[in-house]
């Protein structure tokens, strides 16, 4: 399962046609946040008028899954779980390479059922509420409310944060918790996750890019040209000039993503 990678075209839609060409028969019987953070990666697109609903709830449901640090209340979690389930029944429709399909969205359903029901009961601390109403254009990543997130974030300023958006310096004031050292991987899935959203029409290929690079940097199973890497990186780079947490958050993804790629570059060489 180590050396499965997966070829992802920028030119082509995602969800209507063969996903995922070139994963081993047994491959969703690996680990679980590997093959989650690979289906999450080919299904999410850095153009969103590329995307559509349900390719954007497969991600985002695959994130959820592998354990993104997000909260999701009842209505989040059903409005994706909607989505993918009739993509799921749109998939058994047997026309070629659709089968295929329907096992990666199977698999993406179960797990996050698995969560969901779980956190029903007993949600964990330190998850971070979401809004779907769109974000990451506006500079602000999923809830205001809570910036512990961030504070572990390579480079993350709260003073920074604070004189860009006046709105939010109380919050920016607060006392920074003192928090264990953070899991980079689940860090890299939770900013994947903050920076796309359900409606493709809520985002900017900036996001998507972020989102893309932050599944890249945590391992997911896919591979990118020299050229992909470059376009995706040059978007993410953008976001410096925002001055919001964004661009801190933007900052700690691209790192990430570079070590990959350059570890990859060395591995085929």
């Amino acid at each position: 399962m180590s050396d499965t990678r997966v070829f992802v075209d920028f030119e082509k839609g995602r969800g209507f046609g063969p996903m995922g060409t070139g994963l081993p028969e047994n491959y969703l019987s690996g680990d679980r946040v590997t093959v989650l953070s690979t289906i999450a990666a080919i299904y999410l697109h850095p153009d969103p008028t590329r995307a559509n609903m349900m390719s954007q709830a497969v991600t985002m449901l695959a994130l959820y899954g592998a354990g993104a640090g997000v909260r999701l209340n009842a209505e989040q979690y059903m409005q994706l779980e909607a989505q993918a389930e009739e993509y799921q029944a749109t998939m058994r429709s047997g026309l070629p390479g659709y089968k295929s399909n329907e096992s990666l969205v199977h698999c993406v359903r179960h797990y996050a059922e698995q969560r969901f029901a779980h956190e029903s009961t007993a949600a964990p601390a330190g998850l971070v509420d979401v809004s779907f109403a769109g974000w990451g254009h506006e500079g602000l990543i999923g809830s205001p409310e809570d910036l512990s997130f961030f504070d572990h974030l390579l480079g993350f300023d709260r003073t920074r944060l604070a004189e860009a958006l006046p709105a939010l310096a109380p919050l920016a004031a607060a006392p920074v918790p003192q928090r264990p050292v953070g899991d980079t991987r689940g860090e890299l899935l939770t900013a994947a996750f903050l920076c796309t959203n359900p409606d493709h029409k809520l985002v900017y290929p900036l996001n998507q890019a972020i989102s893309l690079l932050a599944l890249y940097g945590a391992g997911a199973q896919i591979s990118l040209t020299g050229e992909q890497y470059a376009e995706l990186d040059a978007q993410a780079a953008e976001y410096e000039f925002t001055g919001t947490e964004m661009c801190q958050v933007a900052t700690f993804v691209r790192e990430h993503a570079a070590r990959r790629f350059k570890t990859d570059r060395v591995s085929v060489q």
